[in-house]
């Protein structure tokens, strides 16, 4: 094979099994047998391996020379991954995080990309996390098939195999985990880890502020899962601050965008991004769908809420950007790690009064 890009790949798809390997010490729940789930894990596996995407190698080339523009190219290829449609093909973009953090601090010009990032690492071991569970595979249409979900197994009779038994397909590449085993993993990876040390400074400093405009003060707890509560956290796409505004957004709710950038601002990005919370619950009447709109933006979730005639987030998850399906089970999880509450327990905003 004369392809130049098979060394890379080949080292990539290498370090990738390692770092899916199951750790002996790792204990997840047990969850009942599913016929030929062996065979299923190891075409998932088998297809994260061969797709290894070529430009992710190209990102991990060019921070052999690294430079404000080489980084920037990187952070934009972890991005890019996050914005696409498959949770587990965020794990090949590990090696780049590792190598990309130490860079970006060398940098003046890319130091506040730092936050952001490592705020976004834990998606990496999520994804990892689930790439271990057993996973159904995605839904056969051949005659006789029986689909099975997760967790809820089918008994069927399935007859011997002989030579004239067709094989079933394989799966075109890894399905979704469903919302529910999302959930499951974002609750061990927050269960594993204290709140970040400034989350003390600012949860009580911000609390009465998104209580003063009507939502439920421990909504606070997305600045954990946007920033780490940085406030100079800066993405690749231009959202900033605390609660990772973009800048039209910002603008829309009476921020500042040039200097001083009021985004940075932490009582002031926190009123806006309760303003903007209280504004999206009123449009879908649910915080999960709420929050996805906040980080994937309304039109999409109007949009695949209307593809789907669907009505929750659950239903509407698998075909969300990776980062989005991601997002919205960690605040959960951090919301029930921090103030031992379920997002059900969470009120609509009050009604605005007029003045």
């Amino acid at each position: 094979m004369n392809d130049p890009a098979f060394p890379r790949l080949a080292a990539a798809a290498v370090a990738l099994l390692i770092a899916i390997k199951p750790s002996p010490a790792q204990e997840f729940p047990s969850l009942p047998d599913l016929p030929d789930l062996e065979d299923f894990l190891g075409d998932a596996r088998e297809w994260i391996d061969d797709n290894l995407d070529e430009r992710v190698a190209q990102a991990i080339d060019g921070l052999e020379e690294p430079s404000p523009d080489t980084t920037r190219a990187a952070l934009r290829e972890i991005q890019r991954e996050f914005g696409g449609n498959h949770v587990l093909d965020i794990i090949r973009i590990r090696r780049i995080a590792e190598l990309l953090l130490p860079l970006l601090e060398e940098f003046e010009e890319t130091a506040d990309h730092v936050p952001w990032l490592r705020s976004r690492l834990d998606y990496i071991d999520v994804a990892d996390d689930l790439a271990r569970l057993p996973l159904a595979p995605p839904p056969v249409t051949d005659p006789g098939t029986v689909i099975i979900e997760p967790g809820r197994p089918t008994p069927v009779p399935t007859p011997p195999r002989t030579n004239s038994t067709p094989a079933l397909p394989k799966p075109s590449r890894p399905s979704n985990p469903p919302a529910t085993l999302q959930r499951q993993a974002w609750q061990r990876a927050i269960g594993r880890r204290t709140s970040p040390p400034a989350g003390a400074v600012f949860v009580d400093q911000l609390k009465p502020i998104f209580a003063a405009a009507g939502v439920p003060a421990e909504l606070v707890w997305l600045a954990e899962v946007e920033s780490s509560f940085n406030p100079d956290a800066t993405s690749p796409a231009g959202a900033v601050g605390l609660f990772q505004l973009m800048p039209a957004t910002a603008r829309s709710l009476g921020l500042s965008t040039t200097l001083p950038d009021e985004r940075r601002h932490p009582a002031r990005s926190a009123r806006a991004a309760a303003t903007y919370l209280a504004r999206l619950h009123r449009r879908f009447g649910d915080w999960r769908l709420a929050l996805a709109a906040y980080n994937a933006g309304e039109g999409r979730i109007r949009r695949t809420l209307d593809q789907r005639k669907a009505t929750t987030f659950d239903e509407i998850s698998p075909h969300l950007p990776a980062e989005t399906q991601f997002y919205v089970p960690k605040f959960e999880a951090v919301l029930r790690q921090r103030e031992s509450k379920q997002i059900e327990d969470l009120a609509p905003p009050i009604p605005s009064q007029p003045r």
